[in-house]
């Protein structure tokens, strides 16, 4: 059984990963650096590569013990090379390309971005057929056309922030340890989500493109009002609600105007508890079936970097030795930018 492991070191998960040829997670550790940028109230780029240069061999040899194996058992080493602050990814790249140097393992370079479409289709083969994959997360945000793997068009993209960002920082105006995300959803969960009618960005504009800058002024107003924290969860409820209801139209649209009936969600934020419930619902109701990417596999992981290796080597990839680490590269071979040009 061909065993891939795989290294991700977009932002500040270090994370390393075994997965076998039929797409089975025999291990996946992810170390998070949240202590360290907490002070911050954000990513510190340097910081963070430091870190992963600190524990990223801890965390390779952690994957491998949980999944038994050593490396001499493995068929191939994968690293995501392609997305993320470049002084990570170049640890990640690095270590890489050490290991297989040493092994003789082939190396196979993956796009981040890609990974995350691939996490939804490791729990449903289905998606090697055409559909609209949202790709949601806090360094992207892109309703992405998949023709199949590879073949990808970004038909919707944010022209600000993502939706991830917009969370962080709503979090931070409600007083909430960052990364908030997580917590803006489970605040969310006790609050009325009609307390406040705060704007729908980009709704009725005819694009697929999202903007959520706009958003977060009207809910720092009123976040610096609140009288008391009891408040706190009806602002929390009325700004998810309609980054939500953004995410559903938007999604829904992109599936009506290209014609498909599957939708994938994948990334960080396709853990938020409300879309999940939300977008399956919607989807229903025009005869569109929606995969969710387990939240193990939302957040950045290896699992889904060494899983698309795994199909890499099955259409027959070759190792590449002198791989870059290239921030923001184009996605697949259309070239398919996924981030705003410069007169958008």
């Amino acid at each position: 059984m061909g065993l891939v492991l795989g290294i991700e070191t977009a932002c500040d998960d270090t994370a390393a990963a075994v997965v076998d040829d039929q797409l089975a997670v025999r291990s996946s550790v992810v170390w998070g650096q949240k202590q360290t940028h907490l002070a911050f109230n954000g990513v510190v780029p340097e910081l963070a590569a430091r870190r992963h240069a600190e524990v990223i061999m801890q965390v390779v040899k952690q994957a491998l013990d949980e999944a038994d194996v050593g490396l001499d058992d493995l068929s191939a080493i994968a690293v995501n090379n392609q997305h993320g602050l470049v002084r990570s990814v170049v640890v990640g790249v690095s270590t890489a390309r050490g290991l297989a140097v040493a092994t003789g393992l082939p190396l196979i370079p993956v796009h981040h971005v890609e990974a995350h479409i691939f996490s939804a289709i490791m729990t449903n083969l289905e998606l090697f057929d055409e559909h609209i994959c949202l790709a949601v997360a806090g360094g992207h945000n892109a309703l992405i056309h998949v023709r199949g793997m590879g073949d990808y068009e970004v038909i919707g993209r944010t022209l600000d922030d993502s939706a991830g960002e917009a969370f962080d920082k709503v979090g931070s105006y409600l007083g909430l340890p960052f990364p908030a995300g997580a917590q803006v959803d489970a605040l969310a969960r006790g609050g009325n989500p009609h307390a406040y009618d705060f704007p729908r960005p980009k709704m009725k504009d005819g694009t697929l493109n999202f903007s959520f800058s706009g958003l977060k002024t009207p809910v720092r107003m009123v976040a610096e009002k609140l009288q008391s924290p009891d408040g706190a969860a009806d602002v929390a409820a009325s700004f998810e609600r309609a980054v939500v209801d953004v995410l559903i139209a938007k999604t829904l649209a992109a599936a009506e105007q290209k014609g498909v009936k599957q939708v994938s969600v994948a990334g960080g934020v396709a853990c938020n508890t409300l879309l999940r419930q939300e977008l399956p619902r919607a989807a229903a109701a025009h005869g569109i079936k929606v995969t969710l990417t387990p939240p193990k596999l939302c957040t950045d992981n290896a699992a889904m970097v060494a899983g698309l290796a795994q199909y890499k080597l099955r259409e027959g990839a070759e190792s590449k030795l002198d791989i870059d680490a290239t921030p923001n590269a184009p996605l697949g071979k259309r070239a398919a930018n996924y981030r705003p040009s410069q007169s958008s």
